[in-house]
């Protein structure tokens, strides 16, 4: 068993300890204002008007940080989410704003990153949370590649290595004692450990991803390699930028129902099964998100470049 691992790579990767994981273990508790006060601070998420990430949303504000950003694809969305969580919030000034984000298109990524670049204040929170799982092969019409491999992986990790100078250049808004490591949280999924990934031994790799689908494509193997792949890339960043810059790490919400996650297949028969199977071993968008804002708040140095479950961490 790896070193302050609880569990071996072999036992996380199977389905035994998944049901464990879900059903048996303790997990993450909701954070509050005694555990962790954000006051001052500005935290982005992206995908964070519906799911996991709305709902880590609302637990951010709960924690008192000052300024909010959504970064999202549907921008009309996004205003109905930033106004339903200011709905109920009366514990003072606090900030919601809705930025353009479309992870589909490096333009978009680029444009995301250096308005972030123009704040005053850098971002002391980022939840990389925005995700896709294509029901059929999909293609993007402007790169080509796999539109799961380049929502999960390429542009995710673009608009992380983006981001990252602007971290360690400005300063945070939070009071100097208060003055936060920033975090970086690529949410990731135990799936990630499921993936077969035939294409590793593809040279070069990407290619592999992008090449005419067979008979044999599995939606669920392609979303798995797209998180391996982020994973991997998440655990090599960490080698290189001290932790001291940013934590970097990629936790799971784990198994959860009421989001919109597997809406491409809504209204057929996988559908219908899929969410019969998230009802009986998954868990609510607020206990998916206090698991990633266990990562994103709470973990410490120890979590950088590192995988975590139910709060802690796992190979």
């Amino acid at each position: 068993m790896a070193s302050g691992f609880d569990t071996t790579p072999e036992q996380q990767a199977g389905q035994l300890h998944f049901l464990k994981s879900q059903i048996l273990e303790t997990k993450a508790p909701v954070l509050t204002r005694k555990d962790a006060d954000l006051s001052g601070q500005t935290a982005i998420i992206t995908g964070g008007n519906v799911g996991v990430g709305l709902e880590a949303a609302s637990q951010l504000l709960q924690l008192g940080v000052s300024k909010l950003i959504l970064a999202v694809r549907n921008e009309q969305s996004g205003q109905a989410a930033a106004k339903s969580l200011l709905v109920s919030r009366k514990d003072g000034p606090q900030k919601v704003e809705v930025w353009k984000l479309n992870l589909s298109e490096y333009a978009s990524v680029m444009a995301f990153a250096e308005r972030v670049g123009k704040l005053e204040a850098r971002p002391d929170i980022v939840l990389l949370n925005a995700g896709i799982i294509c029901a059929k092969p999909t293609f993007n019409p402007l790169t080509g590649h796999d539109e799961d491999v380049q929502t999960n992986y390429l542009s995710t990790v673009l608009l992380l290595i983006l981001l990252l100078p602007i971290l360690k250049a400005k300063p945070s808004a939070a009071i100097a004692a208060k003055n936060p490591v920033p975090h970086i949280s690529v949410v990731s999924s135990v799936l990630a450990h499921w993936s077969k990934f035939d294409e590793r031994s593809a040279d070069p790799l990407l290619p592999a991803f992008d090449a005419k689908p067979t008979s044999n494509w599995n939606m669920e193997e392609r979303y798995s390699a797209s998180k391996l792949l982020a994973l991997i890339f998440c655990s090599e960043l960490a080698r290189r930028i001290p932790r001291e810059v940013a934590i970097i790490n990629a936790p799971t919400p784990g198994l959860t129902y009421g989001s919109s996650f597997m809406r491409q297949t809504a209204g057929t028969v996988l559908g219908f099964i899929i969410g019969i199977y998230y009802r009986i071993f998954g868990h609510g968008t607020n206990v998916g998100a206090s698991q990633v804002l266990a990562a994103a708040v709470r973990a410490g140095p120890e979590s950088h470049g590192q995988f975590l479950e139910n709060g802690k961490l796992r190979p």
